[in-house]
């Protein structure tokens, strides 16, 4: 019980500092938004989609298998072994974030021109690039504190980088606004870069601490580690290059179909700004708190695994589920009733709230899949989630590339809907097969009488509070909605006396 408390203040910890650099994250997003304009937004989007790429290739899946190898030796009572580990990691993410750099570079002009089909992006790329191996170094960090579980040394990081981005790009893009969309890309990509360089410079300092101290005692090279390391690594990285190339290309593919249809350029990269840059964040923006349980149980899958406790394994991937769903459910129905409201008071526009709709079904299937995937990975089977991203890409491009043309942006929402869909299915299948995983669609019905029972009643109380102001009127709305699902989904026994006691147990 004493791991399992400090596990879940690890989790507090990590979501009270998450909660503040996602607003901040996503208030950034909609300065870019009103500052930039729907076209630059696109612009800006396109560019991040190939840094992303690049990105992918720099880290090359040293984050996970730094946690993984971490939590292993820990598991095994070899915490030298987790140092000799992260140093490899180290060594190999060094080494493919130069190469993605000095490859960026030189094929900048190219991939401007023949890629995204505007030179704009030249200058915003070559700017980019400087910071992908502070990317995959920061990276490896990461997976060291999450195998060890120091929540507070990520939560530093993360709060730096995204103080440091945000002033910078903010300075930066007052001084380069009116030099336009070329130099006001490139002031916001200079502002991630030194986010990066602040979060890369802090975990290396918190790094050194941490093992400052270890005890040399038993030292010796611990067997296989880096045949271990490719294990785990390869297929993490091949499954990252085959579905971040893919996703690129569905990103290219967005604004090129637009066109093919009977779109301006500037409308096409403007659709595009509003889709990507501002109805999927928020549609995304509550993800974070699943990721952060996430990476906290991540370790505690490998160890219970690698031990053979099963029994355990079962536990944590049975409850970690069942909250995802209650969370899903609750965030779909506040995403598809306030979208108007959501999409006015974060981004000002319309279109946005439009598009914030269409997706809002999709949310329990984006956060589920996730921790879905997430699973299966702790579990060793990189090689599943590999075959499944890869498929359901495939899949999504072949539909992209047939239906933007003839429906424009009713192809593309039939794109994701049939991709993410079936993404999900294929991963949920997997775990179901490797675990004891039981999914019941009874209690899944009754967790969504629980939010549509929850919210008319807050519909019914607003109605007797006092009138309240916009934006207060439906943010209390959202409130009151929160606070009976609770409460209903107690009453229908969709949280259990054996949930509610577990939680008491955390916080004496």
């Amino acid at each position: 019980m004493r791991k399992v408390k400090a596990l879940f203040l690890n989790f507090i910890l990590l979501c009270g500092v998450s909660v503040i650099l996602q607003t901040v994250a996503l208030s950034f997003q909609a300065y870019l938004a009103r500052n930039l304009g729907a076209e630059g937004l696109g612009l800006f989007q396109l560019t991040l989609s190939v840094y992303f790429l690049a990105a992918t290739f720099a880290s090359s899946g040293m984050r996970f298998t730094a946690t993984r190898l971490v939590a292993e030796e820990l598991g095994a009572r070899r915490p030298n072994g987790a140092i000799q580990a992260v140093r490899l990691c180290l060594a190999c993410a060094a080494a493919f974030g130069i190469a993605a750099t000095i490859l960026v570079n030189l094929g900048a002009n190219w991939i401007a021109t023949v890629w995204l089909n505007d030179d704009r992006a030249i200058l915003p790329l070559r700017i980019f690039s400087f910071s992908l191996p502070l990317t995959s170094l920061s990276g490896v960090f990461s997976g060291y504190f999450i195998g060890v579980r120091k929540a507070a040394d990520i939560a530093a990081a993360q709060l730096i980088e995204q103080v440091l981005e945000v002033t910078a790009s903010v300075a930066l893009l007052s001084i380069c606004l009116p030099m336009g969309l070329t130099y006001s890309c490139a002031a916001a990509a200079l502002g991630r870069v030194l986010g990066e360089l602040g979060s890369c410079f802090i975990q290396f300092v918190l790094y050194r601490k941490a093992i400052k101290n270890q005890s040399r005692k038993n030292s010796a090279s611990t067997p296989h580690l880096f045949r271990r390391l490719l294990h785990i690594a390869a297929p993490t990285a091949l499954s990252s290059y085959l579905t971040s190339s893919i996703h690129t290309i569905e990103h290219l593919l967005i604004p090129y179909g637009l066109k093919k249809g009977g779109a301006s350029e500037s409308g096409a990269l403007a659709t595009f700004g509003i889709i990507r840059g501002m109805a999927m964040p928020l549609i995304l923006f509550p993800a974070f708190l699943l990721s952060t349980a996430l990476d906290l149980v991540l370790p505690e899958l490998t160890e219970s695994q690698a031990a053979g406790h099963l029994r355990h394994l079962s536990y944590i991937i049975g409850r970690v589920y069942r909250i995802g769903v209650l969370f899903s459910v609750c965030m779909m129905w506040i995403f598809l009733r306030f979208s108007h409201e959501l999409g006015m008071l974060i981004y000002q526009s319309t279109d946005a709230a439009y598009f914030i709709r269409c997706l809002a079904v999709l949310a329990p299937f984006f956060y589920l899949d996730m921790i879905t995937d997430m699973m299966i990975r702790g579990l060793g089977r990189h090689m599943s989630t590999m075959k499944y991203n890869l498929i359901t890409s495939l899949v999504s491009v072949v539909l992209l590339y047939l239906l933007l043309p003839k429906f424009a942006i009713a192809g593309y929402l039939i794109t994701v809907y049939c991709s993410k869909i079936l993404n999900f299915t294929l991963s949920l299948h997997k775990l179901v097969h490797i675990s004891d995983l039981k999914i019941r669609l009874f209690d899944i019905f009754k967790v969504v009488l629980c939010i549509i029972a929850s919210a008319q009643l807050a519909t019914l109380m607003s109605r007797l509070l006092p009138v309240f102001p916009e934006p207060f009127s439906f943010l209390v709305q959202i409130a009151l909605t929160i606070l009976f699902y609770i409460l209903t989904l107690r009453i229908f026994a969709c949280v259990s006396r054996e949930d509610i006691a577990w939680c008491r147990s955390l916080l004496k």
